[in-house]
């Protein structure tokens, strides 16, 4: 028990939660870090690629004037690990504004490896997730605190293990599926993921994890949830 504790207190430091409030130093490395990456990601897919957006105009009115205390799921499949933040930078999206941005959340043992990619994370508003586990980990309950306040939290998932658990996730939908077609321009080279990893060999979805079910039923006020399909980031970063 005594290894165990010293285990979750050796966790908790290495992911540095205190790092992602919003007014840590009065919110201006959050500021910073959110600005700087959504200037990049925009300047990567509005200038060096051609990007094709559907229904864009759903997602901008629910990220921006949802009704207030409303929390927002979305849910997307995994292409390449520059899904996020680079789906969220296509022309006209507030990638960098730091209140209006997402709750993404990321694998822990690849994003959250020291100290100080745990502290660049946290400023980039990432929610560590510990694979294996399950639904019922202290980070997953950091997600819910998130959509408890009204905050939008993405994931990127393919699978809600009970196949009739679909349902609950497209039942809750009323904007519409938004879709993005990134298309490869220049360089030649997958919110939560409910697959949980990568995709990119355009087979029929995955199974689905249970994480992004449980966020819909345990969050105190139902999250409207927003499914988004995207395409094409394999072919801009490949991770194969």
């Amino acid at each position: 028990m005594e290894v165990s504790a010293d285990a979750a207190a050796a966790a908790a430091a290495r992911t540095l939660r205190w790092a992602g409030r919003a007014g840590h130093l009065r919110g201006v490395p959050r500021a910073a870090v959110i600005g700087a990456v959504g200037t990049i990601a925009k300047a990567y897919v509005s200038l060096l690629n051609t990007t094709t957006v559907h229904n864009a105009d759903a997602l901008h009115r629910l990220v921006s004037s949802r009704p207030p205390g409303t929390p927002l799921l979305t849910v997307s499949n995994h292409m390449s690990t520059i899904d996020d933040p680079f789906m969220w930078g296509f022309k006209g999206f507030p990638i960098t504004d730091s209140k209006l941005a997402r709750w993404v959340l990321t694998a822990e043992d690849i994003c959250f490896r020291n100290v100080f990619m745990s502290y660049m994370f946290r400023l980039g508003k990432c929610v560590p997730i510990t694979r294996g586990a399950g639904i019922y980990q202290d980070h997953m309950n950091e997600a819910l605190e998130v959509l408890s306040t009204g905050g939008w939290v993405c994931t990127f998932s393919s699978a809600l293990t009970i196949p009739s658990l679909t349902y609950v996730v497209l039942m809750f939908i009323n904007s519409g599926p938004y879709l993005i077609e990134f298309r490869h321009a220049i360089f030649k080279q997958l919110h939560s993921f409910p697959e949980g990893k990568v995709a990119q060999d355009h087979q029929p979805i995955r199974r689905l994890k249970w994480g992004t079910a449980s966020l819909i039923v345990r969050a105190p006020v139902t999250p409207i949830v927003l499914p988004i399909v995207h395409t094409g980031f394999e072919k801009v970063y490949c991770n194969l």
